[in-house]
């Protein structure tokens, strides 16, 4: 539910025209009429004030908030199927990022496999809202070891987070870096015998650093490579002895430096 809530605010403050003129500038706004020669609009952050008029031959593109795009061609029309550069079609134009759903299978090998959904916050900046299932990550298990050395025998929980990426390219393609955010409540529990199970329940905050590239391989489906970096504070969490009813607080504010590889699979809505 709180993903749910998550995501429709993250859409609805970003849900914003970008008019990208020649000149390179950008201009955020609620475009309201395209005629053959001018762009009428208003500034996204005052919707209620005056219409701007501006002369289409000095705009270069418009990205609409739905993630759909408008190029101005020679001779002042527009066309929303195709970008050409020297001739051919660039489809890392096509689509430059509206809303899209990923989801990040190396989990299953690491802490757990990642689904989402991102966000276009800037022309060349995106933000995310993900869940991360810690129970089908390999090294979940490894990480959830208690005390004397022993592996988890069951893992649960549930991870919630958010990632900004800034793109070196406007079009949200190619190199970026940026930053992850993520809230972990993880269980384990650890049968050693039928008199002596011990389950833990941790609280994490993560936070990270990530860098990669991304490859747009058609208009809506795009394959990112790349590295996460950074560390995990256990900010609270306690032991239970469900045979004996004793509990004991294990909260010492460890921490846990953690790397991963990352590779994602979007679609663009």
């Amino acid at each position: 539910m709180l993903f749910i809530i998550f995501s429709a605010a993250i859409t609805n403050v970003f849900a914003q025209d970008v008019i990208v003129l020649k000149s390179g500038d950008e201009i955020k706004s609620k475009v309201l009429e395209i005629t053959p020669t001018e762009i009428k609009y208003k500034k996204f952050d005052n919707l209620e004030g005056p219409t701007i008029v501006i002369v289409k031959s000095d705009v270069f593109m418009i990205k609409y908030a739905n993630g759909t795009k408008d190029v101005m061609t020679a001779g002042n029309s527009s066309t929303s199927t195709q970008n050409e550069i020297g001739g051919s079609k660039n489809p890392a134009l096509e689509n430059s990022g509206g809303t899209s759903f990923f989801f990040m299978p190396l989990g299953f090998l690491e802490f757990g496999p990642v689904f989402g959904a991102e966000f276009a916050a800037a022309p060349n900046l995106t933000i995310d809202a993900h869940l991360r299932i810690p129970s089908l990550g390999l090294l979940s298990y490894a990480i959830s070891g208690n005390s004397e050395g022993d592996l988890a025998d069951h893992v649960g929980g549930i991870g919630i987070g958010t990632e900004i990426k800034y793109y070196s390219s406007s079009i949200r393609n190619g190199y970026y870096f940026g930053g992850l955010v993520e809230y972990i409540s993880a269980t384990a529990v650890h049968y050693k015998g039928a008199d002596d199970e011990t389950d833990s329940q941790d609280y994490i905050l993560a936070l990270a650093f990530v860098s990669g590239y991304r490859f747009q391989m058609s208009q809506s489906v795009y394959v990112g490579v790349g590295a996460t970096f950074g560390f995990g504070v256990t900010v609270g969490g306690q032991d239970t002895h469900p045979n004996d009813a004793s509990i004991e607080n294990n909260f010492q504010g460890t921490n846990l430096i953690f790397g991963m590889l990352d590779l994602t699979f979007g679609v663009y809505l």
